[in-house]
């Protein structure tokens, strides 16, 4: 990821939610124009991984990074 991946995860509070466009940037190689739409587009909020438990989450991405 670019430096400017970086200025846009930086302001987003919920460390889970950063971390999931973080890893779906590193594993899709999303451009940053292609996050910047994706948080707009509230990806995380709607995506299956944030009704589900915190524990689950994090272990979902952890297996994202292996």
């Amino acid at each position: 990821m670019s430096w400017s991946h970086f200025i846009e995860l930086i302001p987003i509070d919920d460390p889970l939610k950063r971390d999931f466009y973080a890893e779906m940037c590193r594993l899709e190689r999303w451009s940053v124009r292609m996050l910047r739409e994706r948080i707009d587009a509230l990806r995380f909020e709607r995506a299956a991984i944030s009704s589900k438990p915190e524990e689950t989450n994090k272990r979902e991405l952890a297996a994202l990074r292996d």
